[in-house]
């Protein structure tokens, strides 16, 4: 589910930018990098349970 609300981020940023002014377009790639990053390191910090 939060693939997808980034993934639809990504392209509100892609419309922002076709469409909007630059600085707008900017704010959003910063909030949308930043949730990016925040994902992965929620998922990179996730312990593996794996068992052999």
């Amino acid at each position: 589910m939060e693939f997808t609300i980034l993934f639809l981020a990504v392209a509100v940023v892609m419309a922002a930018a076709w469409w909007g002014t630059r600085t707008f377009a900017l704010a959003l790639f910063a909030v949308t990098l930043l949730a990016s990053i925040a994902t992965y390191l929620h998922h990179a910090s996730d312990v593996l349970k794996l068992s052999f």
